[in-house]
């Protein structure tokens, strides 16, 4: 099976979950166990190393939208163990 990845204009973050949280979301939808080292990667190779345990208000809209999306979009199972 091909995997897409969507990443749209908005960055949809759900503000009451941290960054890191945000990314695994998709995992845990899907029944996967989210693996907290993995997002913490992915969220490293778009340039937010160290705000994963951020509230998406603190960081600019820039971030939020580009980085985040691009670590979402690169998680493949976001963030989740077996992915």
């Amino acid at each position: 099976m091909r995997k897409i990845a969507w990443m749209g204009q908005r960055d949809d973050l759900y503000p009451w979950l941290s960054v890191r949280d945000n990314v695994m979301l998709a995992a845990r939808l899907g029944g996967q166990r989210p693996d907290r080292a993995r997002a913490d990667a992915l969220l490293a190779q778009v340039e937010l190393a160290g705000e994963g345990s951020a509230r998406p208000a603190s960081l600019s809209g820039g971030m939020r939208t580009a980085r985040r999306a691009g670590a979402y979009s690169l998680s493949g199972s976001a963030g989740g163990a077996d992915g």
